[in-house]
């Protein structure tokens, strides 16, 4: 080759490079460009999607005062519920982080937004409303009684929302929701919280603050036990904080109770763990047993056991220390073994976690009433399949219908708010019966209505008796209670009518009158100068007794409660118990009333009346209401001395309890029916407001008051 083919050929090649490299680098430059900002441009990946949020319908229908869970209707596409926020524009609802709702009134419409925490611009927002009082009444109580239990969908295509039954009757105690806090030597237990609610100084006037609390009781089911879970919960009387919960589980043959203290925060500041067979006044002085846990900044300061040993204090930090000088056992954490720190520190995360799931199961889901009681024929036995009606008086409207079992027992649910109901009753071949004045609260959970009868149809009228006497005085001679004449009397159709349209009206000039009625049940009213008014029942029927005693109450002053049992033939003697305020340090005697302590030492309460051959009465009178905690128990006196705990015999003995104040009747308890037991926890008074508590046990323990020979 020559050198000028050459020298071309090397040119080109030359050329060739040249290119080569431009183009590389006109290929690295525009991979690699930037733009002003600094931001690669041509190879940045595509930027991801920021997610949408939407929910599945324009607008919701839920239940007042009861969770709601909105992300269940919310659809989040490529977020997660923690990218979420929640926020609503009323200020009837509490929303939660987690998208979780309650809207504390009736006929409440708000706007509902969930927005993604990134970025504003990604939301979503709907309407939220709650029924009127009179129909979330009605579909409360058809969603309790297992109706409605999906959501629907109406016309304007507004969800309405189901509640889950389940997630509101069952409370996971134990679920792992909290952490306890950072531990501090410096920490030490404030015991002003539980020094001001209990009775816990003799020389303190202003302690013993929890009986002007206002009490709202709840039931849930623990979820794993499947034990009946009781809740008494305690509002302040001004500020309606909750700042003690007694939680009261249902074992056989036993009651396990917890008591929680909070402050006005809703700190946990005190929790007193003890067992019991029957729930009686307490509260946890120090030589209580049980298990005591302090705490300070939601850290467990210190754990405290009372058993048949004594005492041991297990304490974190000097500063608790010191303030545990005169208690005795006392242990530091820092001088723990391996295994006792870890058994203290598993106690302090239980403990927290079971008062704050404690608190705001009760806080957040509305409690639940049961309506219950027995439908029998003339002969006592319970009527298989009648029809029962309750209707609320209030709204004047229909809302369940349920049929009794085989023994004739029924039970619906309704919410635990203030109403009024009535029950229709209706069987083919009987006379209908309606049960008036059925009222429920906060504070009852389930109390067992008046047995109704069913009297077969037929238009014969038959002669009836009726009998008046003093529940206060006995006879002249002895034999059983005074008669009383002169009474004016009135008759009604129907169990507990004390307005309804009148049957009779006269006035007997007798203790004893007769008068001729149609089958069916009826009320009797009886008034007269001098006594409070009465009411009772009378059940007439070809195959019935058709008579009725009716003792009446002398009237009764300003501070002044009487409590008149009756009951049937069988148990003989029935006891009432009434323990009535006492200070911690003084004995059971000095302030519990019974047959064997018929007057209290200060005269302020006594049994006048103690019948032990059937029937009643037994009566009891407190002379002067104090400011404190009385609590009425009736004990089967009979089985209870025969340790026959089990027995039915008070169950099916019609026993009654009526409390008078000065304005006349208070209130009527039914003892509960089919049960198997020997005690009967009726009422309890707190600061003149009467409590219902139908409580019922078949385990008396070691109590001798219940038993001890008379």
């Amino acid at each position: 080759m020559n050198g000028k083919k050459k020298g071309i050929m090397s040119t080109w090649i030359s050329l060739g490079i040249i290119a080569v490299v431009f183009l590389a680098l006109g290929i690295f430059l525009l991979t690699y460009r930037s733009d002003r900002s600094g931001t690669d441009v041509a190879s940045v990946t595509p930027t991801p999607n920021p997610g949408t949020l939407a929910f599945t319908a324009p607008s919701y229908e839920v239940e007042a005062k009861q969770e709601t869970d909105m992300t269940r209707y919310l659809s989040m596409n490529g977020l997660k519920a923690e990218d979420v926020s929640w926020a609503s524009d009323s200020s009837q609802v509490i929303v939660g982080s987690n998208g979780r709702i309650v809207i504390n009134d009736y006929g409440v419409n708000c706007n509902l937004t969930a927005k993604s925490k990134a970025d504003d611009k990604i939301a979503s927002t709907c309407q939220v409303r709650t029924r009127s009082e009179r129909d979330d009444l009605v579909y409360s109580v058809q969603n309790l009684n297992g109706e409605n239990a999906e959501d629907s969908t109406q016309e304007d295509g507004t969800v309405v929302v189901a509640a889950d039954t389940n997630e509101g009757r069952v409370i996971d105690v134990d679920a792992d929701n909290r952490k306890p806090g950072k531990r501090s030597g410096k920490y030490k237990w404030d015991r002003t919280l539980f020094y001001m609610l209990e009775d816990a100084s003799d020389e303190d006037d202003t302690d013993n603050q929890i009986n002007t609390y206002r009490i709202e009781r709840k039931q849930f089911t623990n979820k794993a036990t499947k034990n009946e879970m009781e809740y008494e919960i305690y509002h302040h009387p001004e500020s309606d904080k909750i700042n003690k919960i007694v939680s009261i589980e249902h074992e056989k043959n036993k009651l396990l109770m917890t008591e929680y203290y909070y402050t006005d925060s809703g700190k946990v500041n005190f929790i007193y763990c003890y067992e019991d067979v029957n729930y009686v006044p307490t509260y946890a002085q120090l030589d209580k047993k049980g298990q005591r846990f302090l705490f300070h900044k939601d850290t467990m300061v210190n754990w405290r056991i009372v058993d048949k040993k004594g005492e041991r204090n297990y304490c974190y930090g000097k500063k608790e220390k010191e303030a545990l000088e005169g208690h005795s056992h006392i242990k530091e954490y820092s001088s723990f073994s391996k295994r006792k720190k870890e058994e203290y520190d598993k106690k302090e995360k239980q403990m927290i976690n079971r008062a704050y799931n404690t608190l705001e199961k009760v806080k957040n889901f509305e409690g639940v009433n049961s309506i219950r009681g027995y439908i029998s024929d003339a002969g006592g036995n319970g009527v298989n399949e009648a029809t029962v009606k309750l209707r609320s008086k209030d709204f004047d409207c229909e809302v369940f219908g349920a049929s009794t079992n085989d023994k004739g027992y029924y039970e619906i649910f309704v919410p635990a708010r203030e109403s009024t109901y009535e029950i229709g009753v209706q069987k083919d071949s009987y006379v209908e019966e309606k049960l008036y004045d059925i009222v429920t609260a906060d504070d009852k959970i389930g109390v067992y209505q008046e047995t109704v009868y069913l009297a077969e149809n037929e238009d014969t009228r038959h002669p009836c008796t009726i009998r008046f006497y003093d529940a206060l005085q006995s006879a002249e001679n002895g034999d059983g209670m005074m008669p009383v004449e002169g009474a004016d009397v009135t008759i009604r159709r129907g169990a507990n009518n004390k307005t309804g349209e009148k049957v009779s009206e006269f006035t007997a000039e007798q203790s004893t009158v007769h008068v001729d009625l149609t089958p069916g049940m009826y009320t009797v009213q009886m008034s007269l100068d001098g006594y409070m008014d009465s009411y009772n029942s009378l059940f007439v029927s070809k195959d019935a007794e058709n008579e009725v005693d009716i003792y009446a109450t002398p009237q009764l002053a300003e501070d002044e409660i009487r409590i008149v049992l009756t009951w049937g033939d069988t148990p003989q003697d029935l006891d009432s118990h009434l323990f009535t305020p006492g200070s911690h340090s003084e004995r059971d005697a000095d302030y519990h009333v019974a047959y064997y302590q018929k007057d209290l030492p200060d005269g302020k309460a006594s049994l006048d009346v103690d019948d032990t051959t059937g029937y009643g009465p037994e009566t009891t009178t407190i002379y002067h209401l104090e400011r404190g905690q009385y609590k009425y128990y009736v004990a089967d006196f009979t089985n209870c001395s025969r340790n026959n705990e089990t027995s039915y015999e008070m169950s099916q003995s019609s026993a009654t309890v009526r409390v008078y104040g000065k304005d006349g009747l208070m209130q009527t308890f039914y003892v509960p029916v089919n049960r198997s037991g020997v005690l009967w926890e009726v009422f309890e008074i707190r600061d003149g407001n009467l409590v219902p508590l139908q409580r019922y046990y078949d385990v008396i323990g070691d109590k001798t008051w219940w038993s001890s020979g008379k």
